[in-house]
């Protein structure tokens, strides 16, 4: 049985592509058209995240350095703190306020 020439073409591993319906142009319209509408949601959703992310890095930013700045004000409290609960301090400023060394000690016992 000798087959014709375009048999080949037709039949492919048994697919008849003669019984394929043909893509019209309306159908290529619509997948170009959906194609470029997810491209374009694709690009605008990229902005979007872009957006977002180059926002939080400045609000990070801004949170170090306030973080940085309440650390330097917390060792400069710190450091006030110890100079002014020294005991040289703690006298001197018992004094200015008016209190006075006991000239006597007197202990009483309990029993």
């Amino acid at each position: 049985m000798k087959l014709p020439r375009d048999y080949r073409k037709i039949h492919i591993d048994g697919f008849n592509a003669s019984q394929m319906p043909r893509l019209t142009g309306s159908v290529r319209l619509k997948v170009v058209f959906l194609s470029l509408f997810l491209l374009v949601g694709l690009v605008f959703t990229q902005l979007v995240f872009a957006n977002s992310l180059a926002t939080d890095g400045e609000k990070l930013a801004r949170v170090q350095k306030e973080i940085k700045r309440l650390e330097r004000e917390n060792i400069s409290l710190k450091a006030e703190i110890a100079h002014n609960s020294a005991l040289t301090n703690l006298a001197q400023s018992a004094k200015n306020s008016g209190f006075t060394k006991p000239k006597t000690i007197t202990i009483i016992d309990k029993f």
